[in-house]
């Protein structure tokens, strides 16, 4: 395998498929984090999260429940810059806490909680 930001993008959307069924069986989402990488090698943590009776992890479940403007703009799409994004998910503690998905290429983007002031974004 050649190591490069394209084919590491790739190798994470083929683990998320593969891991699907372990997902399934332990009850959690598994997300394939961030990668750091050389020519020779690379690492990516994995993030295992519970997931809540509804389906959702259970951070993005309390989110739903506890923050209504999150509840607003849950599994809503947004335009920034010349690409639409679909709010998929919560992580607390991070500045980059609402989770994306871009509609294009199913690629994982994370925002701040900025983007739900009125007016930040085009929400569709």
């Amino acid at each position: 395998m050649i190591i490069t930001k394209e084919n590491l993008e790739k190798f994470k959307r083929d683990v998320k498929s593969a891991l699907k069924e372990v997902e399934e069986k332990y009850g959690v989402t598994i997300d394939c984090a961030g990668a750091s990488y050389d020519m020779n090698k690379f690492s990516m943590p994995l993030k295992v999260k519970n997931v809540s009776e509804s389906g959702l992890d259970v951070e993005t479940q309390d989110a739903i429940n506890y923050l209504p403007w999150f509840a607003k703009i849950y599994g809503k799409s947004f335009k920034e810059g010349r690409h639409t994004y679909k709010v998929v998910g919560y992580e607390n503690h991070t500045k980059y806490s609402v989770k994306c998905i871009r509609e294009k290429d199913g690629r994982e983007f994370s925002f701040t909680d900025g983007i739900a002031r009125e007016g930040a974004v085009e929400w569709q």
